[in-house]
């Protein structure tokens, strides 16, 4: 039900990798970010799989640095987002047109989708939230924590039962930075207390998609909220 190599992405239970799971049937919820003229601002509701910003090991020439994704441009997770090549990332992993992006949406409804992250001089269909987007004026605009109570409770969020994980820390696509102890690059997360910390970024987290989407779309539906 996933692809990837050997130790990525795949549902560990008792070390029995070669068994068929099975997950019920979980249509994606998205959450209204931004309301535009023609298009909504969208995140998932839930994290919806599993990934690692980058990594932290060496490369065939024993070169730690090189490795280590310096941003969110030559990040693993960007890759692993909208589908992108070996060469896109430091890690060199290849997810070619296997994506989250593919994977979620069809080739008609791709069409529907506005790059929703230029930054760095990127063009992608997909991204995550970034740590503006759930702090400060912003959150708080947009429903990710109240001012006059503990601003991390509004942060929280959960797995679907596909990502198959007890980690409800969502990363965040910030660039790195460095650590004060280490050469080591760490990155950004919503912690399961809901509080925004940095994390070592080859550690697996959930990935909490973000889209744009015109109101076009056929396939939009709106659904009451369940409080």
């Amino acid at each position: 039900m996933r692809y990837a190599d050997e130790s990525d992405y795949k549902w560990f239970s008792d070390n029995d990798l070669d068994t068929y799971h099975y997950f019920r049937y979980e249509p994606v919820k998205w959450r209204v970010y931004e309301v535009n003229e023609n298009n909504l601002l969208l995140t998932s509701s839930k994290m919806l799989d599993l990934c690692n910003y980058g990594d932290n090991k060496v490369d065939a020439d024993n070169d730690y640095a090189k490795v280590q994704a310096d941003s969110y441009k030559n990040s693993k997770l960007r890759t692993f987002l909208n589908g992108l090549g070996a060469d896109e990332n430091a890690a060199k992993f290849d997810c070619k047109d296997k994506g989250m992006l593919q994977l979620m949406f069809t080739e008609d409804e791709r069409s529907y989708l506005i790059a929703v992250d230029t930054t760095n001089g990127t063009n992608d269909l997909m991204t995550v939230p970034s740590v503006e987007d759930v702090s400060g004026d912003l959150g708080y605009a947009h429903g990710f924590y109240k001012k006059k109570s503990a601003e991390s409770n509004m942060r929280k969020t959960f797995t679907t039962d596909f990502a198959g994980t007890s980690f409800e820390s969502p990363l965040l696509r910030n660039d790195p930075k460095k650590s004060s102890s280490s050469n080591t690059l760490l990155v950004y997360q919503i912690s399961t207390q809901g509080d925004i910390t940095t994390i070592f970024q080859d550690y697996t987290l959930g990935v909490l998609p973000m889209v744009k989407v015109s109101l076009d779309c056929p396939s939009l539906q709106k659904v009451e909220d369940e409080e």
